[in-house]
């Protein structure tokens, strides 16, 4: 009897000392899937004509990465292996072609714009440098379209416009590269901010969303949220008014961080804590003194294309969703923006109780957007992976499994 007993509790042993290399074993899958979709893919943004396996792939790579999140729930996993992992999936898209979206060709022309053409990229069109061959590059359908982007992004469009030259494709490269190590740091800062760093590393590091639209498409979100990130890692560290700083910063990008800051600062009012409101408002009168002094006050048209942008609607976008199982257009408009509210509104009583679900925020934020676009995951899945309570980042996987599909076509 005792040694059955023994030979038990051997087998034990055994599995439970198994079970913690199950998650760097769905790690490891990750890493060897997220190579292989980027192994199919052709030269140039867009599906290419073996889009069925890089899609396979990316779905199989999610699978792998969305049980990992739901094993790190419950269990621990070594940081340093985490963090390895992370590097090696956010990295591999930079083996490959420029994948699914041709943004960083806008990003590059309004750059060459204002360093090199004397230009100004809130004002002039690309289509007015068309002899220039990073402008000449642009996708088609922006050509007519100044920048849409704020002027902390313009001043580092400059920067790289400097360096790349007359280099549309160094430019592509450049931007791919600055996006790739913004997901890094976002890695980073969530495991630096999370009370569970290797869970917090995993839900972002091993995101194969992430990585065919940052380190493959070259998007400026992550380098968006990368100054969100630090700016509530400054603030749970006492420096309040630095973090305001990165949040207006961050604000200077896309208007996207204003709402969610507006959120955490008043949460921190109400649990009596320094909110560095003023901070925020000091910081983005500076930026917009600095913006009017060198763009006049173009810069401030940076709103008109996000109006017209959402008065249509992606493909993705869950009223076209919506629409296409049979509701109107107009009514499923009203259903998508009615539950919205009705999630913002339990969000601030959240926030009057002195809790800020920002990444649950994130989600509501990206849910109702009628210009939603893959990319825009990583604004619920950097916030849901620092928050405490499991309901953000099951809505940030839900938002990841919902636009690992998604290509770029436009619902006017």
């Amino acid at each position: 009897m005792a040694i059955g007993t023994g030979a038990l509790g051997n087998a034990t042993a055994r599995s439970a000392s198994a079970r913690p290399a199950l998650v760097p074993a769905l790690g490891t899958a990750v890493l060897a899937l997220v190579a292989t979709a980027i192994g199919t893919a052709a030269p140039g943004p867009g599906m290419s004509p073996g889009g069925r396996v890089f899609l396979a792939a990316l779905a199989a790579a999610f699978a792998a990465y969305a049980c990992a999140a739901l094993l790190l729930e419950s269990r621990r996993a070594r940081l340093s292996i985490v963090l390895a992992l992370g590097v090696a999936i956010q990295l591999v898209p930079l083996a490959g072609p420029l994948l699914l979206s041709a943004d960083v060709r806008s990003y590059a022309a309004y750059g060459r714009i204002d360093e090199a053409l004397g230009g100004n990229p809130y004002a002039d069109r690309p289509a007015a440098f068309a002899s220039d061959p990073v402008v000449a590059a642009v996708a088609g359908g922006w050509r007519e379209t100044p920048s849409v982007y704020g002027p902390v992004f313009a001043g580092l469009a400059r920067a790289v416009a400097r360096v790349a030259g007359d280099d549309p494709a160094a430019a592509a490269r450049l931007y791919r590269f600055i996006a790739a190590a913004s997901v890094l740091a976002l890695m980073g800062l969530a495991a630096a901010v999370s009370s569970r760093p290797d869970r917090a590393a995993a839900f972002v590091g091993w995101n194969p969303l992430l990585a065919v639209h940052f380190a493959g498409g070259g998007h400026n979100d992550a380098t968006m949220m990368v100054l969100v990130l630090a700016g509530l890692a400054v603030t749970s560290r006492g420096r309040p008014r630095l973090g305001a700083l990165l949040w207006a910063g961050a604000a200077a990008i896309k208007w996207i961080p204003a709402p969610l800051y507006a959120l955490s600062a008043l949460a921190a009012r109400r649990r009596g804590e320094p909110s560095g409101l003023a901070a925020f408002a000091a910081t983005a009168v500076v930026l917009a003194f600095a913006a009017t002094w060198r763009y006049g006050l173009d810069w401030v048209r940076v709103v008109a294309p996000l109006a017209r942008a959402a008065e249509a609607q992606t493909h993705y976008s869950l009223a076209r969703r919506l629409h296409q199982v049979g509701i109107p257009s107009a009514p499923a408009a009203v259903l998508v923006a009615a539950a919205a509210v009705a999630v913002a509104v339990a969000l601030v009583r959240s926030v009057l109780a002195g809790r800020a679900s920002l990444g649950l925020a994130a989600c509501v934020v990206v849910a109702a957007n009628p210009w939603l676009l893959p990319w825009y995951a990583v604004w619920p899945v950097a916030l849901g992976a620092i928050e405490s309570d499991r309901a953000s980042r099951f809505a940030a996987l839900a938002i990841v499994a919902y636009l690992l599909p998604a290509r770029v076509v436009i619902w006017a």
